[in-house]
């Protein structure tokens, strides 16, 4: 086993993309609501690395290592339906991400999110049903999720104070240039995992005093799968501070 100490001067990340998007302005009942959007991007990133044995601390001299990735990502998303009734909405959602792995210039790994749901809006009362249903590949394997998505508010005192719930769920799709995005430092040759999140619950009460004072106590429980966390390793002694993936 070996650990790396990175060379705070080597780091080097270009991001390049374009992102185009139209969505309806008619918000009339009845009336047909879209919501498109598509981007992508490229991104490159390389950095050294000097090897430094775990056993005794010591650079390792005449090696220092490059490690590079080049990434692309594409994003499609597309929200669709109609109001009736005065009062209801019925909306599908469909978005689709899709980016290669590390060594590999086919886009590899891919989400898909399908959300249909019911919007009601009447006086005091609003809520939000629907389903998630998500599909993933990964280098070659395949796997889905079916999560429950719910939100619901009542206005307590009329434009001042509401109480509101939230119940969820969400396979959230990483690549290395959202993990770049929390952490500049990370090694190019980092594993990508998807980050789940089967529970996401809230519930609370939130309002205003007056325009500009204003207030939101809540309480939640959130469950997280393979979340990527970032620490300082500082016991090898020829480092202070050693960024670890």
């Amino acid at each position: 086993n070996s650990e790396f100490m990175k060379d705070s001067l080597s780091t080097a990340i270009t991001k390049q993309g374009i992102k185009v998007f139209a969505k309806s302005v008619n918000n009339k009942n009845n009336s047909l609501l879209y919501d498109i959007d598509l981007s992508y991007g490229t991104l490159n990133s390389k950095a050294n690395f000097y090897e430094i044995y775990d056993s005794y601390g010591l650079p390792f001299p005449g090696f220092l290592k490059e490690s590079k990735i080049d990434e692309k990502y594409l994003n499609l998303g597309l929200t669709a339906g109609s109001g009736f009734s005065g009062n209801s909405k019925i909306l599908s959602g469909v978005r689709f991400e899709s980016s290669n792995s590390p060594g590999s210039d086919s886009l590899n790994r891919s989400n898909l999110e399908i959300h249909p749901r019911y919007v009601y809006s009447k006086k005091r009362l609003n809520f939000d049903l629907g389903i998630k249903y998500n599909v993933w590949w990964d280098k070659g394997i395949s796997g889905y999720n079916l999560y429950f998505s719910g939100s619901a508010s009542f206005e307590l005192v009329k434009n001042k104070i509401w109480i509101y719930g939230v119940l969820d769920g969400k396979n959230n799709f990483m690549n290395f240039s959202k993990l770049a995005d929390l952490n500049p430092w990370i090694h190019p040759k980092t594993e990508v995992k998807n980050v789940e999140q089967p529970v996401i619950a809230r519930a609370g009460i939130k309002g205003k005093f007056r325009e500009r004072v204003s207030f939101n106590i809540y309480g939640g429980y959130y469950e997280y799968r393979n979340q990527l966390y970032f620490y300082a390793n500082n016991s090898i002694p020829t480092s202070i501070y050693i960024p670890a993936n």
